[in-house]
C-alpha cells in the first residue's frame, strides 16, 4: 500500500518546447562575411571622422564568439587546405622575422588574413538560404556602389571625401580619384554586386543589380581601372553563362540581360563615351603595366628552381630592378613566403577552385556555392594581377570556396574525379 502522496493525483511534468536561439551558425557567419566586406567602407567613415581603427583587428573576436559557441571543429578545413594554412603561417612568420622591410605589426595583418579565411569556410558551410546570401551581397555592394557615385560627384564632400591621388605615367603626372581603397582594390568591394545575377530571376533583386551595377560602371570608369573594368565584365559574363549548364539557375535571363543592355547603350551612347573618356583612353595608351604583370610572374617561374629563393627573400631585390613591387600575388607568396609561401597559396587557393570546377560541372553545387564560385574564380584573376598577399577579401573568397566542398557528398574516386576528391582528405 502506497504511503503518502498518492501518485494518481500527480500531473506529469509538461515538456516545453526548447526554443531556437536566435544566434544560429548561419546568422553569425553572414554577419562575419558581410561584416569583412564592408572593412574599407567602415575604415572610411571611421576617418572621416577622426577616428581611424583597423576594423578588421575585431575579426578574432567574431572567431572567438564561433568557438565559445559550436566549438572548434566547424572551423576546421579539411586536411589538405589545413596544411597549407599551416605553411603558409609559418613560411610568412619566418618571413616577418628575418626581412627587414617588415615589422612585428604584420603579425596582426597576418592574423586578419587567416580569420577572413575561416570566416569564408565557416559561413559558406552554414548558409543554406542562398536569399539571405543574394540579400547580404546585394546590399552590400550596392552600399559601395552607391557610396562611391555620391563621392565621385563630390555631392557631401565633408561626409564623403575624395582623394585625388597622384602618380606618373612616362614622366607625366597623372592624377586618379581614389575613395575607400586604392583604385586596383575597389573592384574587390564591386564585384559581390554582381554575384546574385547567378540566381533565378527576381523582380526586385534584378532592379537594385540594375542600378547598381550602372553606378559600378561609372566608379570604374572614373577611378580608370582597366584591370577591374576587365574583371568587372567577365564576372558578370560568368554570372550569366552558369545557367547554360545549371538550367534550374534560370536561363531567361541569358536572353533577357544583354538585349536590355544593348538597348540601353544604344540610347545613351554618348553620354558612356563621354563618361569613359579617361578608361577609354587608358586603353587606348601604354600597356607597360600589363608587361610588368607578366614580368612579375616571369620573374617567379624563372627562380623557382633557384635554392636561394626557397626561404624568403622580401621584396627590396625586385623593387630595385622595376621599382615596383610585383604585380602578380604567387609572386608575392615566393618573395614573402619562400617555397613554403608559394606553395601555399597553390594548395589554398588554384586547387580549392579546381575540386569546385569539376563538383559544378557534375551540377552537384547549389545556388549558395555557385556565387562562392565564381567570386572566388574573380578573386583569383585578380591575384595574378595584384600584390595583396595579405588583403582579406582574398582570403575571404579562398576560404569560400574551400567551405563548398566539405558539404558536398563523397563520390567514389574516378579518374576524372581525383582532383575534386583531394580537399574531402
Amino acid at each position: 500500500m502506497q504511503t503518502g502522496r498518492s501518485a494518481v493525483g500527480l500531473r506529469p511534468r509538461s515538456i516545453r518546447p526548447r526554443r531556437r536561439s536566435w544566434l544560429t551558425s548561419e546568422r553569425i557567419g553572414l554577419f562575419s562575411f558581410g561584416f569583412v566586406l564592408s572593412d574599407s567602407l567602415f575604415t572610411y567613415f571611421l576617418k572621416t571622422l577622426g577616428h581611424p581603427m583597423p576594423t578588421n583587428a575585431l575579426l578574432p573576436i567574431l572567431l572567438l564568439m564561433i568557438l565559445f559557441r559550436w566549438g572548434a571543429r566547424p572551423l576546421l578545413p579539411p586536411l589538405i587546405v589545413g596544411s597549407g594554412l599551416v605553411l603558409f603561417a609559418f613560411s610568412f612568420s619566418l618571413g616577418i622575422l628575418i626581412l627587414p622591410e617588415f615589422t612585428t605589426q604584420r603579425f596582426s595583418t597576418l592574423t586578419s588574413a587567416l580569420c577572413a579565411f575561416l570566416v569564408g569556410y565557416f559561413t559558406i558551410r552554414h548558409c543554406q538560404n542562398e536569399r539571405h546570401f543574394a540579400f547580404l551581397l546585394t546590399g552590400v555592394g550596392f552600399c559601395y556602389a552607391l557610396v562611391c557615385t555620391l563621392a565621385l560627384l563630390k555631392l557631401f564632400p565633408s561626409i564623403l571625401p575624395l582623394i585625388e591621388a597622384i602618380s606618373f605615367d612616362k614622366g607625366l603626372m597623372k592624377i586618379r580619384p581614389e575613395i575607400t581603397t586604392d583604385q586596383n582594390f575597389q573592384i574587390f568591394y564591386l564585384l559581390p554586386l554582381l554575384l546574385p545575377l547567378a540566381l533565378p530571376m527576381n523582380r526586385w533583386r534584378f532592379a537594385v543589380i540594375t542600378i547598381g551595377g550602372l553606378l559600378c560602371l561609372f566608379v570604374l570608369a572614373q577611378i580608370k581601372t582597366r584591370s577591374g573594368f576587365l574583371v568587372f565584365s567577365g564576372t558578370f559574363l560568368m554570372c550569366l553563362l552558369v545557367s547554360v549548364w545549371m538550367p534550374q539557375l534560370g536561363r531567361l535571363k541569358i536572353v533577357a540581360i544583354p538585349i536590355l543592355m544593348l538597348a540601353a547603350t544604344l540610347s545613351s551612347l554618348p553620354f558612356i563615351l563621354e563618361q569613359g573618356a579617361g578608361l577609354l583612353e587608358r586603353f587606348q595608351g601604354s600597356y607597360h603595366t600589363f608587361e610588368g604583370r607578366v614580368d612579375s610572374l616571369s620573374y617567379m617561374l624563372t627562380n623557382l628552381g633557384n635554392p636561394e629563393f626557397w626561404i624568403p627573400q622580401g621584396n627590396a631585390a625586385y623593387v630595385n630592378r622595376t621599382g615596383n613591387v610585383p604585380h602578380a600575388n604567387p609572386t608575392a607568396f615566393y618573395l614573402e613566403g619562400g617555397l613554403l609561401g608559394v606553395f601555399s597559396w597553390f594548395l589554398l587557393f588554384p586547387l580549392p577552385l579546381m575540386a569546385t570546377g569539376v563538383h559544378y560541372f557534375r551540377r552537384r553545387l547549389n545556388p549558395v556555392q555557385v556565387m562562392a564560385l565564381i567570386g572566388g574564380a574573380a578573386c583569383l584573376v585578380i591575384q595574378l594581377s595584384l600584390n595583396v598577399p595579405l588583403m582579406e577579401q582574398v582570403w575571404l573568397w579562398g576560404g569560400a570556396v574551400v567551405g563548398v566542398v566539405p558539404r558536398l557528398p563523397v563520390a567514389k574516386a574516378s579518374a576524372s574525379g581525383k582532383v575534386a576528391m583531394l580537399c574531402h582528405r
